[in-house]
């Protein structure tokens, strides 16, 4: 995967595509170890023909501020640079201020981030598959 630099924020290219009709979109995201879940806002929502009234509503609350509509959706989900691809569980909020955020379900079950901050760069390196017993 190789090391990624940032200036102010760890950014990386990804592709999201709705499974239902296979649109597609690479766009910047943002990794954020601290969030729960996988978020995209209205627009890129919009841009895979995702229909708000087709998803599940439900409710999400940051570490600042009132609790939060938003809309739980399928899509898939790799990294723009790479051909593996998974199914994943995101969420749509309308008016979130970034294309997208990659977080703990969605991502980081699949991928460990390495932080380096003082060289302000990060490494995403696949986890190997979990094999049941």
């Amino acid at each position: 995967m190789g090391k990624d630099k940032y200036n102010h924020y760890p950014l990386i290219d990804v592709v999201f595509k709705n499974p239902e009709n296979q649109l597609s979109l690479k766009i910047k995201a943002l990794v954020d170890s601290g969030a729960t879940d996988t978020y995209i806002n209205g627009q890129i929502a919009d841009a895979l023909g995702i229909k708000l009234e087709d998803c599940e509503e439900d409710l999400t609350q940051g570490i600042v501020g009132p609790k939060t509509k938003t809309y739980r959706c399928d899509l898939i989900l790799k990294l723009a640079q790479d051909n593996l691809e998974f199914n994943i569980k995101a969420f749509i909020i309308p008016d979130l201020k970034t294309t997208a955020l990659l977080g703990q379900n969605g991502f980081f079950e699949f991928y460990k981030v390495v932080f380096n901050l003082n060289q302000h760069e990060f490494e995403v390196i696949q986890i190997p598959p979990f094999k049941k017993k």
